[in-house]
C-alpha cells in the first residue's frame, strides 16, 4: 500500500459552550427596584437592590435546532419580511388585454408584456406619498397603441391627470399611441 490511514471515529460533537452556533441566545439584564437611577458600574446606588435576570430564546416546537436571533418563535419573518417590497412592487402595474392599470404610484421602471401595446414601458418617476405628484413616462412602439388606466385615490379630491380634473375614487382612463408620453398625476395631500 502506502495510502492514508483509515480514518478514526468521528470527533464528538462540540457542546453548545464550545460552539457559538449551537448556542441558545439568552439575554441578561439587571433590574434595579425601587425606581432607583443613580449608581456605578459596580452596582446601584446604597439603599437600592439590584436583580440579575435571564431571558433565554429557546425555538418553538416546529424547529428545536433553530438559531434565530430574537425571533426563533417566528422562523418565517427571516424569510418573508424582505419579500414585502418586491411584492408590492409587482402589484403596483396590472395588466388586462391591452391595457394596463397603475394601482399604486411607486418609483419603478416596467416593461409590460407584448400583448399590452407591442411590450411598452413605463417609467414611474415620484416622492408619493411623501409628495403629491407622480410623473409617468409610458413609451409605446411604433405601430402599437394601449391605454393607461390610473387609479385616483378616493383621498385625492382636486386630483389632476395632464392638468385636467380626474375625479376622486375612479380609474382615470389615458388612451395612448405609440410614440413618447408623459402623464403627469397631481394627488393634492389631504
Amino acid at each position: 500500500g502506502g495510502g492514508r490511514p483509515p480514518p478514526g471515529p468521528p470527533p464528538p460533537p462540540l457542546s453548545e459552550e464550545q460552539d457559538p452556533s449551537r448556542r441558545r441566545h439568552s439575554l441578561h439584564y439587571r433590574h434595579v427596584e425601587g425606581g432607583c437611577t443613580a449608581g456605578s458600574a459596580d452596582g446601584p446606588a446604597e439603599g437600592c437592590r439590584a436583580h440579575r435576570h435571564s431571558l433565554h430564546d429557546v425555538p418553538s416546537g416546529e424547529d428545536q435546532t433553530a438559531n434565530f436571533y430574537g425571533v426563533s418563535h417566528f422562523p418565517c419573518c427571516i424569510t418573508n419580511f424582505p419579500q414585502g417590497w418586491p411584492k408590492f412592487v409587482a402589484s403596483a402595474v396590472l395588466t388586462h388585454g391591452n391595457a394596463f392599470a397603475v394601482a399604486s404610484f411607486l418609483p419603478l421602471n416596467a416593461t409590460l408584456p407584448d400583448a399590452v401595446g407591442g411590450g411598452a414601458t413605463l417609467l414611474i418617476e415620484t416622492s408619493y406619498p411623501f409628495a403629491g405628484e407622480a410623473v409617468l413616462t409610458v413609451s409605446v412602439p411604433q405601430g402599437h397603441s394601449t391605454t393607461a388606466y390610473l387609479r385616483i385615490p378616493g383621498w385625492a379630491a382636486g386630483a389632476s391627470v395632464n392638468g385636467q380634473r380626474a375625479a376622486n375614487g375612479t380609474v382615470h382612463a389615458v388612451p395612448l399611441g405609440s410614440g413618447l408620453a408623459t402623464l403627469r398625476v397631481r394627488l393634492p395631500q389631504p
